[in-house]
This record gives C-alpha cells, sequence and structure tokens, in this order.
C-alpha cells in the first residue's frame, strides 16, 4: 500500500482530493495533490505534538499566502512552511521520537550529511529529492519545513549576510560528493574552503542566537533565508498571538499580525503574479510520493543509501 492510499483507507484524505482541478487558471494535476495529501499529513503530525506538548507554531510565508489568498495551497506551489519561536522550536528539537514510522523529524545532528540550519518533518516511505544532494544518505521524503524565528537587533543586516553565506557553503558541502554536477555546481564546489561542516554549523547556531534575551522589538528567519534581508525581519508584536485560518479545510494558526507580514514579505500579496510566472516554485525538486526514497534512488539512479 502506497501513503496515498494508506491516507485514503485511514480516512485522513477522501479519495477525491486526488482529482485533478483548475485553480487561478493553473491545472493542478493528480501527482501534484499525491504530494498535497502526503504534506498536509505531515501538518496534522506535527500539529498533534505541538499540541501534545504546548508548542505554538505558525503557517508562513507561501503557505500563509496560501491561507489568506486561496484558503489552501497557492496553485502551483508544492511545500508547507511552518514557523516557530526559537524556545519552541528548541523545545520540538529535543522530541524526535514522537515522530514514528513512517514520520521522521529531520535536524542538523541527527541525519547524517543534513546541514541545513533549520528542520524539516518527513514521511520516509515517499521521495522528494533535490539530486546535487542525492548522493548524501540523509532522508530525502516529502517534507514540510519548520523554520525558528529569533530575536533580532536593528542593526543586524551584516550578521544577516554573514549567516546566508555559511548557509550557502553548508549547501555547497552537501554537493561535494555528487560526481553529476552541473557546470555551474562543478564551479561552486571548486571554490569550497575545506571547513568542517559541523564547524560551519556552530557558527551559524552561535550567530542566530547573538541577540537572545536581549530586550528587542524585532525578530528574523534567517536560518533559511532566500530573499532580501528586509522580508526576512518583522516586528515581534505580529507574532505575539496567533488567529485561526483555513487551509484545504484544516483549522491552522496563523499570526496575529498576518497583514502587516505578508506585506513585508510580498507587497501587494493579493495581486496574482503573471500567467506565465504561475509554475513550480521549486523545479529542483524530484518527487515521487509513491515510491520510498531508497527505493527511488536504487531504481533511478543506481544509488544504494
Amino acid at each position: 500500500m502506497t501513503e496515498c492510499e494508506r491516507l485514503v483507507a485511514e480516512g485522513v484524505i477522501d479519495s477525491s482530493f486526488y482529482e485533478e482541478e483548475e485553480r487561478c487558471g493553473f491545472l493542478v494535476t493528480r501527482d501534484r495533490k499525491k504530494v498535497w495529501a502526503i504534506e498536509l499529513d505531515l501538518l496534522l503530525r506535527f500539529d498533534a505534538v505541538c499540541r501534545k506538548h504546548g508548542l505554538k507554531y505558525f503557517l508562513m510565508d507561501g503557505s500563509l499566502l496560501g491561507v489568506v489568498r486561496h484558503k489552501g495551497f497557492i496553485p502551483w506551489d508544492d511545500d508547507i512552511d511552518v514557523g516557530m519561536m526559537r524556545e519552541d522550536y528548541d523545545k520540538l528539537m529535543r522530541l524526535g521520537s514522537e515522530f514514528c514510522d513512517p514520520y521522521f523529524l529531520q535536524r542538523p545532528g541527527c541525519d547524517s550529511g543534513y546541514y541545513y540550519a533549520f528542520s524539516k518533518l518527513r514521511n520516509t516511505r515517499t521521495t522528494c529529492l533535490v539530486k546535487n544532494f542525492r548522493y548524501r544518505p540523509f532522508n530525502h521524503g516529502v517534507f514540510i519545513d519548520i523554520i525558528p524565528y529569533d530575536d533580532w537587533n536593528v542593526d543586524g543586516e551584516a550578521v544577516f549576510k554573514e549567516i546566508n553565506s555559511l548557509c550557502y557553503k553548508q549547501s555547497t558541502w552537501m554537493r561535494l560528493n555528487n560526481p553529476n554536477l552541473t557546470e555551474a555546481d562543478k564551479q561552486r564546489v571548486l571554490m569550497y574552503d575545506g571547513c568542517d561542516p559541523d564547524v560551519t554549523m556552530r557558527r551559524i547556531e552561535k550567530l542566530i542566537r547573538r541577540w537572545h534575551g536581549d530586550s528587542t522589538d524585532l525578530v528574523a528567519q534567517v536560518a533559511c533565508a532566500v530573499i532580501g534581508y528586509e522580508h526576512h525581519v518583522y516586528k515581534k508584536q505580529w507574532l505575539n498571538g496567533f488567529e485561526q485560518g483555513m487551509f484545504e479545510g484544516l483549522k491552522v494558526p496563523i499570526p496575529c499580525g498576518v497583514n502587516e507580514y505578508l506585506k513585508a514579505v510580498y507587497g501587494d500579496y493579493m495581486k496574482l503574479p503573471p500567467i506565465e510566472k504561475r509554475g513550480t516554485w521549486h523545479d529542483y525538486y524530484v518527487f515521487d510520493p509513491d515510491r520510498p526514497y531508497k527505493q527511488y534512488l536504487k531504481e533511478e539512479y543506481g544509488i544504494v543509501l
């Protein structure tokens, strides 16, 4: 039984959810719906553990925009992002045993070769592969991202840039043992300075926590920074309370300052992008919700993990 079949058998997802449909002029295929279903199940499991231990979280970035603008996934999106304030995030990182097969809490130091500065909740019986990382023996299942938010200083841009540079270095390290890199990645690897990734991770953690305990009215999302500095720093008051929103029929927590938050990240966030830009955001992902990642790697690339 595949995971998508299991979700129907257990009543987590109705079989009709997998039917393709058009949303905002974009065709959401059956394959995309399967990935969404796996991610919704991951969110439900994550929510259950957070409720059990009194941990607060909220949907963020594209998933938060999905709540407000679409009441679910942005039709051309393919992942779920959740945020947590650092105190709750650190508590969650000690609760890996709460996630039993097929669920796996992937975090730095607890999965060989995984060196992002944030965490993921994965489904081990599925595949979401970044081709550049396929030779690293960590879990490559479909996932949701779990991102920490940290106390921040108004003069923190230089620190942000250093963290971003170090995270780029970690991503380069995860490419090092891949014999089939693109020319661009080959050049990137040639520039690697040889630093031990554990040393780099400790440096990242120290910088991220630089202003913890200080009296500041700012927080920042710097562990997974993908756009400019000004889009990753927020007023703490926007995240001091939470409301409920709807996401594919589920009630989910969203920040009390959702309007200000989304403006900071996206500007005019209710405006849809042009039709030609309504496509897959993460074209470096390879999804297979019906095969475990170890089976996929063996059958498609001859890689045995």
